[in-house]
């Protein structure tokens, strides 16, 4: 395990999991807050927090190196259990795995383990959904190749392999495509989903914070207007909403699975009936789009560690209006729907950039300067 030398900040520290996007979006919503902060990451992975003036003390470990040991290691520097923020998948099954030990270490709230894995994994949350009667797309469990030509599903459909982003498919030529580029950990939990209609902007997130007693900690709703790839990608640009409504029907969802600490369910609007259909969940890490909270008035981030200290929280639900833009996402996004001239207003409209800052401007540099290098390649 390599670091910088020990801070010698007395303040209480939160140690913020990756060097991604979304950890960038922690880092941002944790400036400025009464915390000492540490970013621990393995050092063959790149992201724009490595570059960020806010990661505080950097702690990088050995590809191939244990997570929780490296972090049950850096707990020996601290007088007290730390904050931990997770920001991967691959983080919650590693530390979801071995929670009890975690538990002891770190201030960190998780449901116990066959819940996170029903939660986390595509294919045992299709069988929970199905039991507790939720709205989901029709969805099939592909156990291996056979069950792909004997899906029942009419093209496009979308499929979600374990570990990865979704991808519509809208023939054989490009699942087979699709499926060839997966690995076999990616392939482990395939499912194959109906195809809801309707357009990007019809997809809402709602993320919630909830206590031990899956009480409603915080609560914030947005609305995904582009994500890149189109029709299943990742949000390039989103904005905050109002709806109680479906705030409330969130929290009773993620209460009947069992959901503790952060969660989060994706929607997208079903245009035939005006219904509400539960995309995923997701359960133990934070969003891409974390940093929208922190500019409508509820930062994530800060409540949870707040929370997790026993300290007085600000606001529990956002207290103004706000949008958010993945620059390089949108612009291709953008691009692709033939309305890259729209890119410039865009961006002079998001209240939060997802990289360029001008308090904090290498992740944005560095994120250029890949995305040259690839250009050239």
């Amino acid at each position: 395990m390599h670091s910088q030398p020990p801070s010698a900040d007395d303040r209480r520290p939160v140690v913020v999991a990756g060097f991604s996007i979304t950890s960038l979006g922690v880092l941002r919503c944790l400036a400025g807050s009464p915390y000492a902060v540490w970013t621990v990451g393995s050092a063959a992975h790149g992201g724009p927090a490595r570059a960020s003036r806010r990661r505080g003390t950097v702690v990088r470990y050995a590809a191939g190196e244990d997570l929780v040991r490296v972090l049950r290691d850096l707990r020996t520097r601290f007088d007290e259990n730390p904050v931990l923020l997770l920001t991967e998948d691959a983080q919650v099954v590693a530390v979801g795995e071995r929670y009890p030990d975690i538990a002891d270490d770190y201030r960190i709230l998780l449901p116990d383990m066959p819940t996170l894995a029903a939660l986390g994994d595509k294919t045992q949350f299709a069988q929970l959904a199905w039991d507790a009667g939720l709205l989901v797309p029709q969805t099939r469990i592909v156990a291996g190749d056979a069950d792909l030509d004997a899906l029942g599903l009419a093209y496009p459909y979308v499929l979600k392999p374990f570990l990865h982003h979704a991808q519509r498919v809208d023939d054989d030529s490009a699942r087979d495509a699709f499926i060839a580029s997966l690995s076999t950990i990616e392939r482990s939990a395939l499912v194959a989903q109906e195809w809801i209609p309707g357009g990007d902007d019809q997809l809402y997130f709602c993320f919630l914070l909830l206590d031990a007693d899956q009480e409603l900690v915080a609560s914030f709703l947005g609305r995904k207007l582009r994500q890149h790839p189109r029709g299943s990608g990742t949000t390039s640009f989103g904005v905050s909403i109002e709806d109680p409504d479906l705030v409330r029907r969130s929290h009773a969802i993620l209460r009947e699975l069992g959901a503790r600490g952060y969660c989060a369910l994706e929607y997208k609007r079903d245009p035939r009936s005006g219904e509400f259909v539960i995309m995923e969940p997701t359960v133990g890490r934070v969003n891409q789009q974390i940093a929208l909270t922190m500019a409508a008035g509820v930062n994530f981030p800060r409540l949870a560690a707040d929370h997790a200290y026993g300290l007085p929280i600000g606001a529990r639900e956002p207290t103004r209006a706000a949008s958010w833009i993945y620059e390089f996402g949108d612009a291709a996004s953008l691009r692709a729907g033939g309305e890259l001239r729209r890119f410039p207003a865009a961006l002079r409209r998001a209240d939060v950039r997802v990289l360029l800052a001008w308090d904090d401007p290498l992740p944005f540099l560095v994120k250029l300067a890949a995305a040259l290098r690839d250009r050239v390649r």
